[in-house]
């Protein structure tokens, strides 16, 4: 059984707050009263309680993370943010608001009770501005701020380069002597699919490649409603060669809505996606998508955070701390070279 500071000291037969000098290793504890006391320690079990330790130094040793979903993200972007600051020896609360903007500022007051020393959020609210989190500015609390940009925030920001990602992808396809190009985006505003509609538009116009609207399609998010989407897209005239999906999730739907068209993928037709979600190489074909980089994300969002916690006077508006970070195009069996028949 565990004991705490004052059995220790009794154990000991010194004051509380000599055993409490000496296993943070204090020069004025002499070196042989140290050596005893942390030998006693580890036979007894001494656990240190961080809760008091909290309370006499204001310090809780805990962060927290607000996800809009962490079913989504827990493995790639809650574990590393975990693991790092497990290694700091501090302790993560975690908080799914379901892309519900009362949920989380309901977080931010819960994080902020618990006197976290520091927060990491994707916001649910994508057009938050600055008082959105007025919480955390009214208790000093330093954050980060992962996925879509929120405009008129001063804070570190940590995201994928989504407009260079559709790029990327529209460049592959133009390479294969693709011309036609659709894309399939969600239905609702998301500042990372806005993004993503840029870079398709930008690298349309640097290619010569013709933007059609008839070719841009609003579709939901889910497999289910791209499956439906992408029959009525293809009911226009001139057909497109290619379609570019904002996520492996809409290019698994189009994918199936396609062969229910009769149409083969990718000898009558190519679909790329976008993230790389762990069933993206188990599709038939196996899709061509771009790279997550969620766990780099966490990673540096991580780092960004316990800067802040260990200098806290770090300028959150500095561009430095304006991190995008580039994703890799990977190529699988989705994508073909577009033949005569169809260009």
């Amino acid at each position: 059984m565990a004991i705490g500071l004052r059995q220790l000291a009794e154990i000991c037969n010194v004051s509380h707050t000599t055993v409490s000098r000496a296993l943070k290793d204090d020069p004025r504890i002499s070196k042989t009263v140290k050596a005893r006391i942390q030998k006693i320690a580890e036979t007894y079990n001494y656990m240190p309680n961080r809760l008091v330790k909290g309370v006499m130094s204001g310090k809780s040793q805990c962060i927290a993370v607000v996800l809009a979903d962490s079913t989504r993200d827990v493995g790639g972007i809650l574990g590393p943010i975990q693991q790092y600051f497990l290694r700091k020896s501090f302790s993560t609360f975690v908080y799914n608001t379901q892309d519900d903007p009362k949920l989380e500022l309901l977080s931010f007051h819960e994080a902020a009770c618990h006197r976290v020393e520091g927060l990491i959020v994707a916001p649910a609210d994508q057009n938050a501005k600055d008082p959105y989190f007025k919480e955390l500015r009214r208790y000093e609390i330093p954050f980060v701020i992962i996925g879509p940009n929120v405009e008129q925030v001063e804070a570190p920001h940590v995201a994928a380069d989504d407009q260079a990602s559709t790029m990327q992808i529209v460049d592959h396809l133009s390479d294969l002597g693709h011309r036609n190009i659709a894309l399939m985006r969600g239905s609702m505003p998301h500042e990372s699919m806005d993004k993503r509609y840029l870079g398709y538009l930008q690298a349309m116009q640097k290619h010569d490649h013709p933007v059609n609207l008839n070719w841009i399609c609003q579709s939901g998010w889910t497999p289910e409603e791209s499956d439906q989407s992408v029959q009525q897209l293809m009911r226009n005239q001139p057909k497109p060669t290619a379609i570019v999906c904002v996520n492996d999730s809409i290019a698994m739907g189009a994918i199936r809505g396609l062969k229910q068209l009769g149409l083969r993928v990718p000898q009558d037709i190519s679909v790329t996606g976008m993230g790389d979600d762990y069933f993206s190489q188990y599709l038939s074909p196996a899709l061509t998508t771009t790279s997550s980089v969620r766990g780099k994300v966490g990673q540096e969002a991580a780092k960004r955070l316990w800067q802040m916690i260990e200098k806290p006077s770090a300028t959150s508006a500095d561009p430095a701390n304006q991190v995008l970070l580039p994703v890799e195009l990977i190529v699988r069996e989705s994508t073909g070279p577009v033949s005569s028949r169809k260009a």
